[in-house]
């Protein structure tokens, strides 16, 4: 009985604070808000729109780190590899015009990689990276992963939030 009565008190005490804080905003300080660093991929120039929108509405509206977009290129032949950069740039410049038009910095960058997955975890390494936004990709069989084989190993090589967007 005696345990009951003095839990709800310390329980109000609590609440009572955390209501203070949150009025005082020194809530989102104790959240750890301002280390949040959100990372686009970008793979299909088709999925650019839907993946910038989902992280410009996760991100904190008063945060005033910005967002990088990152595409990896993993073509060895010289001459598509200079086609498929050019591709992958106009993507990157169509994610900073829409994260511009709401009037949120985007940094870009276009990474030269021996494998997508392992040019993605150097990169989020690197940005510190709290929160990393994909596309799903499109299963071609009835023997393919729900997420494949690059996300499961993506999600394999770090413990940061992924968010994968169907678009």
């Amino acid at each position: 009985l005696v345990s009951c009565i003095i839990s709800s008190l310390v329980t109000e005490h609590a609440a009572r604070s955390m209501a203070l804080a949150e009025e005082n905003g020194e809530m989102d300080m104790a959240r750890g808000k301002e280390d949040e660093r959100m990372m686009v991929s970008i793979a299909n120039p088709e999925t650019v729109e839907p993946l910038v929108n989902m992280a410009l509405m996760m991100r904190d509206p008063k945060s005033k780190k910005e967002l990088l977009a990152v595409t990896v290129e993993v073509e060895y032949d010289e001459a598509k590899k200079q086609a498929k950069l050019a591709q992958r740039r106009k993507s990157l410049e169509q994610a900073a015009r829409i994260a511009s038009a709401v009037d949120v910095p985007m940094k870009t960058r276009c990474r030269l990689s021996t494998n997508i997955v392992s040019g993605l975890l150097h990169t989020i390494s690197e940005s510190n990276a709290s929160e990393l936004v994909l596309g799903l990709h499109h299963k071609h069989g009835l023997l393919d992963s729900f997420l494949g084989n690059f996300t499961q190993a993506l999600l394999k090589g770090t413990y940061r939030q992924i968010m994968i967007v169907k678009s």
